[in-house]
């Protein structure tokens, strides 16, 4: 009985009914407890599973209790270092790291990670090379990005050795050691791992419509941006914006909003202000659609789009 309910709040999650869900993995919580006692991995599981359908809800206090109360029974009925409680540790930090609550999810990924280390020891795992990434990713947060650039070049090097070079992590990774080096105003850097990062999504994605593509085409434009070469920059930035018009069609998106808000801030470096005008204008509509009017990005081109015209009034 406890079984059937675990998999009917299995199947009411995956179908987005949250609170049915919910019934019948507590259902599910009782009677393991009942049947095979607290201690034990299954009820651990069950703690887990509650975790999961809470996060997938948005209810993060409550998750992070239910993960937390499943990790306590993983260390007590499985050890300290077994594979379950690495993931337990990890799924704990990105919880925390969707609070904004880095200095947890700081702590949580590091204790995932040393136990990833104990079990598979020097040889190449996903799961390592993971932690690496997931470390990395809240050090940039944090702005310490000498760890973060130490980290995700340490993921990007398992990785490697896992998969080739042509594969989605390996390309994530090149795009985020680019996203590092752009942020430290090491534009040649920063423009080498985004390149590399887009050849190997266009041939992973087969050159189709991709966001990861158009991200890297982006990240390339906005470093020609930078480095002062506005024509390379347009036409990067074009490529983008021509991709997110192919898979997001009419929808508004951020995506779209961030290439169109930095194509128009070139024609205003160029004193195009027809060409800016059209661009922060399309930009505006797209972040007041997906953000609302008084979100600091909507501002944000309100303040540049109210500059350019100005200009051309005058």
């Amino acid at each position: 009985v406890a079984n059937s309910c675990y998999q009917i709040g299995l199947v009411c999650e995956q179908q987005g009914s949250y609170g049915e869900s919910i019934k019948y993995l507590k259902m599910c919580l009782r009677l393991r407890e009942q049947v095979l006692g607290k201690q034990h991995p299954d009820v651990a599981a069950s703690y887990y599973s509650l975790g999961n359908v809470y996060e997938a809800q948005g209810n993060y206090n409550q998750a992070l209790q239910y993960y937390q109360s499943g990790l306590r029974l993983q260390v007590a009925t499985l050890g300290e270092h077994h594979p379950n409680v690495a993931d337990s540790y990890n799924d704990i930090g990105a919880l925390y790291a969707t609070q904004e609550d880095d200095a947890q999810a700081l702590a949580s990924f590091q204790k995932a990670l040393q136990i990833y280390l104990k079990i598979h020891g020097d040889q190449p795992h996903p799961d390592v090379a993971d932690s690496y990434n997931n470390i990395g990713n809240v050090y940039a947060k944090q702005g310490d990005y000498v760890q973060a650039l130490d980290h995700s070049q340490k993921a990007l090097e398992i990785y490697l050795k896992i998969h080739g070079e042509y594969h989605v992590n390996v390309a994530k990774n090149h795009h985020n050691i680019g996203n590092i080096y752009l942020i430290e105003g090491k534009y040649t850097q920063s423009l080498a791992y985004y390149q590399k990062a887009l050849q190997i999504y266009s041939k992973v994605y087969n050159y189709r419509p991709h966001p990861d593509i158009a991200s890297s085409y982006y990240g390339v434009g906005i470093v020609y941006k930078q480095m002062g070469d506005s024509s390379k920059a347009l036409a990067y930035l074009a490529q983008s914006l021509e991709l997110q018009a192919a898979i997001y069609g009419a929808q508004s998106h951020p995506d779209t909003a961030h290439s169109l808000h930095q194509m128009g801030l070139i024609y205003k470096d160029y004193k195009n202000y027809p060409q800016a005008l059209r661009y922060l204008e399309q930009a505006f509509f797209t972040w007041r659609a997906c953000l609302g009017e008084l979100h600091p990005n909507t501002q944000a081109v309100y303040s540049d789009l109210e500059e350019i015209r100005q200009k051309i009034q005058h």
